[in-house]
């Protein structure tokens, strides 16, 4: 390779150990024949598959790949043969012309490639749950037999690769017993304990970590160009990655973030009358799966209170609704945070559990007021 420094990863966010472990099989060419990326979502591991494609294609030869050149732009088009990507994928509709259904696929993945770091979403045009079947692992193994131009290498990344049925898994299987000369495979997922043990074993594990809050927060500037206050805000409650942190870069996020303030607010008054209205607005305007979103963020609420009771200002989630949160904190100091969070954790677990929905919730707001008013 005619440079090495680690910045040519640019797709990738942060990983650096990671990087400094491929930039150095490549300078060795040493690289595995097969990897498993394993992390939480979201952390960068498709993008990391990505870029090494395009580490052996680039035509400008560096790391990561230019992202300009012809070859680049091939394997972004999906149009490289020596680069293939299995995507777990929802099964076609009946009342849908197959041309159609490619086309949706299509658009899909190549939306993917552009962004990594979001979600494969096929709703609303496609709404079974996607996973990798048998067919395209045989497909794939149709192609690996296929003689490469030149002396090139193939590379094979299985996106999801904990989406397999077994089918799929044990003839997956067959193709790391005997991989093909010059092929290179790459498996991610997020959850590998669901992979066969024996596809495991036969793949180089390699673990990526949660980013740091500042990288997450640089990325969201630069990359996306997200102001310095919606970055930072949005980079603390990520969690970690930066797929949470684009998630959440949403009006529908925003509505249910004002809702949940809206709720705790309501529920620490002393008059029934507002509890009630406010719990009743919260279940005509949301379903379920909203509520539970919500109550989700009523948690990172109460918990940003009690960093406010203990004087801990710097580790508030919330950190663009700061005023509100003091302003809460002044308002109700006997609140107990501990009280409150069981609370909500129980109203969340009864959510999960199908128990009626009007109850927990009226329930939920009445346990909140309690929470401060035994206290107090």
């Amino acid at each position: 390779m005619a440079q090495t420094r680690i910045d040519n990863f640019s797709q990738v966010i942060g990983q650096q150990s990671i990087k400094q472990l491929f930039l150095s099989a490549l300078e060795k060419d040493r690289l595995a024949h097969a990897y498993l990326f394993h992390g939480p979502e979201g952390v960068g591991m498709d993008s990391m598959a990505l870029s090494l494609a395009m580490t052996l294609y680039c035509d400008q030869h560096l790391p990561g790949g230019c992202q300009t050149c012809p070859s680049c732009g091939r394997i972004l088009h999906m149009e490289q043969p020596g680069v293939t990507w299995v995507f777990p994928l929802p099964t076609q509709p009946k009342s849908l012309a197959f041309d159609k259904y490619q086309m949706i696929v299509r658009n899909k993945s190549l939306a993917y490639l552009e962004n990594p770091y979001m979600p494969m979403e096929f709703a609303p045009e496609l709404s079974s749950l996607p996973l990798i079947s048998i067919d395209q692992i045989r497909q794939l193994k149709k192609e690996t037999h296929l003689k490469m131009a030149g002396a090139q290498s193939r590379m094979i990344i299985i996106s999801h690769a904990d989406r397999m049925n077994v089918a799929a898994s044990n003839s997956l299987l067959k193709l790391l017993e005997e991989p093909p000369p010059d092929t290179h495979l790459i498996l991610t997922t997020s959850a590998p304990v669901r992979l066969l043990p024996t596809i495991r074993s036969r793949c180089q594990s390699v673990r990526f970590p949660l980013l740091p809050e500042d990288e997450i927060e640089t990325a969201l500037r630069e990359r996306w160009e997200i102001s310095a206050e919606r970055s930072r805000f949005l980079a603390r409650i990520s969690g970690g990655t930066p797929q949470n942190a684009l998630l959440r870069n949403s009006d529908a996020f925003e509505e249910k973030r004002n809702a949940a303030f809206s709720f705790l607010l309501a529920a620490l008054q002393k008059d029934p009358f507002v509890r009630l209205t406010e719990s009743d607005s919260l279940i005509a305007g949301f379903d379920k799966a909203a509520i539970k979103e919500i109550f989700e963020v009523l948690l990172m609420i109460v918990r940003d209170c009690f960093q406010i009771q203990t004087g801990s200002r710097d580790r508030v989630m919330n950190i663009d609704r700061l005023a509100i949160l003091e302003k809460i904190a002044d308002q109700w100091p006997h609140l107990d945070p501990a009280d409150a969070i069981a609370s909500i954790e129980r109203a969340i677990d009864f959510i999960e559990k199908n128990v009626y929905l009007d109850l927990i919730v009226h329930e939920t707001a009445q346990s909140l007021y309690g929470s401060q008013e035994a206290s107090g």
